[in-house]
């Protein structure tokens, strides 16, 4: 599990306002996202949110990131928990953009 240290990162205007939706309806969270634009063209990123915000992130779970679905991925058992403190959780999310063409 990777260490993080997170004291400031919430009070310093770093900070982006996603939706979370556990499948209850979206909340408005505060999260910190990190994009991987080395991943062979995949949608992935990490997400460091607060446990007071989120308290209990499943897989499948998702952020909505500027109009764009991202769910939580890695796998049940919260395989999909890259580090964590007493206050935040760091997960790994992918976006579902799937381009389809249709034959004629």
């Amino acid at each position: 599990m990777i260490e993080i240290e997170t004291a400031g990162i919430f009070t310093d205007g770093i900070t982006d306002t996603v939706s979370y939706d556990d499948g209850t309806g979206g909340v408005d969270v505060s999260a910190v996202v990190a994009f991987d634009e080395n991943n062979g063209g995949a949608d992935m990123a990490t997400i460091l949110v607060k446990k007071s915000e989120v308290a209990n992130p499943d897989y499948r779970d998702s952020f909505t990131i500027d109009g764009v679905v991202w769910r939580i991925v890695g796998g049940k058992n919260k395989g999909f928990v890259l580090g964590q403190d007493e206050n935040t959780w760091l997960l790994q999310i992918r976006a579902r953009q799937r381009s389809r063409q249709w034959r004629t």
